[in-house]
């Protein structure tokens, strides 16, 4: 008999952050001064997001009370990731006058501008190990989208993959996420996930 495909879906409200980007620093003395080593300066690495601590976190929270709630278990074996982001519109997508607050016709749907969708992704899968799974190396199949919304979030799916069709599954759990978000903001007749 077929084991049972498990999975969680949560949503976390508010900035997304990447992972992935350092930044090189010198390291200082108490004096104010770069430290030396063999006549050069000794340097670390850092994230180049000053936020991605709290959204990692953020991540955490949300997938540990998912998992909680359905009683499961962090998943063995080959998994499937679902990623849609959501970036608030700016105010240029508005009209203003008499129709303030109604978006103009023919703006986007995706977003084209930072942050990098793969380093957002990122960011979620480390967020998860050791609670939806044992290590993001699980991961075999991503679906990832990036379009405007009324406000900023990341919904997130995390299915177990015992067969193929777990994957057109997550596409279109993704899908209906991406057309959820759009029917709340978007004018009548013009429901789509496509450009």
């Amino acid at each position: 008999m077929k084991p049972k495909t498990k999975s969680i879906t949560f949503v976390v409200h508010g900035k997304h952050a990447t992972q992935g980007s350092k930044v090189p620093c010198a390291q200082y003395g108490r004096d104010g001064r770069p430290v030396m080593k063999n006549g050069r300066v000794v340097t670390f690495v850092r994230e180049s997001s000053k936020n991605h601590k709290t959204y990692r976190q953020e991540i955490a929270n949300a997938a540990w009370c998912a998992m909680r709630d359905d009683e499961h278990e962090p998943f063995l074996g080959p998994v499937a990731l679902s990623v849609l982001i959501v970036r608030q519109r700016p105010k240029s997508h508005y009209r203003t006058g008499k129709h303030a607050g109604e978006l103009k016709p023919n703006i986007p749907t995706f977003v084209e501008t930072t942050p990098d969708t793969l380093k957002v992704v990122r960011a979620v899968e480390d967020a998860m190990k050791g609670i939806v799974y044992r290590d993001d190396s699980q991961v075999a199949f991503h679906a990832m989208l990036k379009i405007y919304g009324d406000h900023d979030e990341t919904r997130v799916t995390v299915s177990t993959m015992d067969s193929l069709d777990v994957a057109a599954l997550t596409y279109a759990v993704l899908i209906l996420a991406c057309k959820e978000v759009l029917a709340k903001q978007t004018p009548k007749g013009e429901l789509s996930c496509q450009k």
